[in-house]
């Protein structure tokens, strides 16, 4: 065995680890991170990208390793929050730019983050008093959405995605 091949093994443990997962979606979560990462790299989706600035609990700057098992684990814990099929579906350089900005601000679970926006959007959008609130503020990601797709020269969530 190499070390490329110990090197994966290593991330893929760390990732069932960290996000509790099986090796399937934990796997799933590493291949897109790196799809994304080759893309951007590539320049596909490379204008305007953000650049991970991951920090250790004490203020240390993390190892490009450990930035990309971070990474992986943001990924990993979106889909055990939301499914593989979502995990799979998701476009890699948004994934990977996702997770470089959930590292880069500490977010502890970016899958429970998303998770919890749908519920609250539902919870909001079910409720009478607040029904028309919550589509107002859906409509406004969505004006944002095209807003950063625009900035970044991509189309990321629309009809073609």
């Amino acid at each position: 065995m190499d070390n490329t091949e110990n090197a994966d093994k290593r991330l893929l443990t760390t990732v069932m680890d960290e996000v509790q997962t099986d090796f399937t979606m934990a796997s799933i979560a590493v291949e897109k991170i790196r799809q994304g990462a080759e893309s951007i790299t590539a320049s596909v989706h490379g204008r305007n990208h953000v650049k991970a600035s991951f920090e250790h609990h004490d203020g240390t700057p993390m190892s490009p390793e450990e930035a990309l098992a971070h990474q992986c684990v943001h990924a990993a814990s979106i889909g055990k929050a939301l499914g593989r099929e979502f995990l799979l579906k998701a476009p890699a350089p948004l994934l990977e730019q996702f997770t470089t900005v959930a590292g880069n601000r500490n977010v502890p679970d970016s899958g429970a983050m998303i998770a919890g926006l749908l519920h609250g959007f539902m919870i909001a959008f079910a409720t009478r008093e607040t029904e028309e609130r919550a589509l107002k503020a859906m409509l406004e990601v969505a004006r944002i959405c095209d807003e950063a797709n625009n900035i970044r020269g991509t189309n990321f969530g629309q009809a073609s995605e």
